[in-house]
């Protein structure tokens, strides 16, 4: 079973609990992502792992994980606006879009401005 939470606006963990079905203890996992805003548009991001797997080789765990990370950076960079919309008419939105819609609800329900368009001020980044 997967899961995943943010607890706060620049840091969000992922998990894996093990099961019988997929190697037991063997299949456990945790990825912790921490931002750190260096500016409005740019951050640097730290990623913390750990397995449930003693016989697990560290450096190709996170090796592995860099790697899928990475695929998504050049997406990321090249998105427009730089600053996160909070305003859900400011863009179009999929059904797979609603863990980022939810994202932005809560963002904007806790007064984060840093980094995003306010949903009272769509107008560009």
């Amino acid at each position: 079973m997967y899961g995943f939470r943010v607890d706060h606006p620049y840091a969000a963990s992922l998990w894996k609990r093990p099961s019988d079905e997929d190697g037991g203890d063997k299949a456990g996992f945790a990825l912790m992502l921490v931002a750190s805003p260096v500016n409005p548009v740019e951050c640097r991001v730290w990623m913390l792992t750990s397995s449930q797997d003693r016989s697990t080789d560290p450096d190709l765990f996170n090796a592995f994980n860099e790697v899928i990370f990475a695929q998504d950076v050049a997406v990321v960079e090249s998105q427009e606006p730089k600053r996160l919309p909070l305003d859900p008419r400011a863009e179009a939105h999929q059904r797979a879009d609603r863990m980022s819609m939810a994202f932005r609800r809560w963002l904007g329900e806790r007064g984060i401005a840093y980094g995003t368009i306010p949903a009272e001020s769509n107008n560009g980044g």
